[in-house]
């Protein structure tokens, strides 16, 4: 088996040769779980892609890396630069790090195909691509709230209306008639009947 990685440019082949897996093994990523995710980069292959497929073949990525983490960038900022120029000399740290930016979604999958936009980052319970489904915890919680609704139990004395759910909430109705500001002073009045 014939562990390969492919990105973009060559720029992404050097910094990936020459600064971030020497990172994974001794640096800012060494210890990091699960513990032997530098020793899985040791004896894979990084091609420029030909065609617009990017990403690992016969190889799952240990781990997601953020390249752009300011921990790792502000101290490595020369070393990546330098890296970058060996193999393109105009490059600077605004162009090393749109490389980095890319590599880091190639790496964690979310960069496929070159001539296609990134998928949206997997954050909490969402899974690639797909609607979020409600867990199991949740579609609990919300059968249990309807059901309280559902055993409300009601009683009607003189225009006051109590009513007690069966998680025991307790809620009082009054009937409001409206009355005019002078009631107050002269007591409500009545229409007179013909």
């Amino acid at each position: 088996m014939n562990k390969r990685l492919f990105v973009s440019s060559p720029v992404q082949v050097a910094l990936l040769k020459n600064v971030l897996i020497p990172e994974m093994a001794t640096g800012f990523w060494k210890d990091h779980r699960p513990a032997d995710h530098a020793a899985q980069w040791t004896d894979v292959e990084i091609i420029v892609s030909q065609d617009s497929k990017l990403g690992p073949v016969d190889f799952n990525v240990p781990r997601l890396y953020n390249f752009v983490n300011p921990d790792f960038i502000k101290p490595n900022e020369q070393l990546l630069v330098a890296a970058a120029q060996a193999v393109k000399s105009t490059s600077n740290f605004r162009s090393v790090k749109k490389e980095l930016i890319e590599l880091s979604r190639i790496v964690g999958g979310r960069l496929t195909d070159a001539n296609e936009n990134p998928t949206k980052a997997n954050r909490g319970n969402n899974k690639n691509g797909s609607v979020q489904e409600p867990t199991a915890k949740t579609k609990t919680a919300v059968k249990k709230a309807t059901t309280a609704v559902k055993k409300t139990i009601s009683k009607k004395e003189s225009g006051v209306v109590t009513e007690t759910t069966s998680n025991g909430a307790t809620v009082r109705r009054v009937a409001v008639t409206k009355a005019s500001p002078f009631d107050a002073l002269t007591g409500p009045q009545t229409a007179p009947e013909n």
